[in-house]
């Protein structure tokens, strides 16, 4: 669940949520006790693999992945959509990073009415 909370923390931070610094340390804290390794196919290309098939293996994995999507300059595209009660995070593929919402039909729609009964009942 550390692992879970702290890149969840990360992906909202991609969204304009301010930073977290125990979610941080806690992740940091958890990375030191995982598992990852890298393996090099036959083209030379260098990539993470699970180094033991359990728990510690998988999670260390996702936070190799994670570096390889910083590295790779993807990683501030995952964003955590700040729609009430949603939780989902999404990849942002639009041109200039700008999407806010996973779904503009769900959660971009459901504040959009929100902002718009606020609006109407300051009058």
């Amino acid at each position: 669940m550390v692992v879970r909370e702290g890149l969840r923390t990360l992906v909202a931070e991609h969204n304009g949520a301010s930073r977290q610094p125990f979610a941080l340390d806690a992740l940091r804290t958890a990375a030191d006790g995982l598992h990852n390794a890298t393996t090099v196919d036959s083209d030379g290309d260098a990539r993470a693999v699970a180094a033991t098939p359990d728990l510690p293996g998988a999670l260390g994995l996702i936070l190799a992945l994670v570096g390889e999507a910083q590295a790779a300059g993807t990683w501030a595209r995952l964003k955590a959509c700040p729609g009430e009660h949603c939780g989902w995070a999404f990849y942002d593929h639009s041109r200039n990073q700008a999407s806010t919402w996973c779904s503009m039909a769900v959660c971009g729609s459901r504040e959009k009415a929100r902002a718009y009964r606020r609006r109407s009942s300051s009058r």
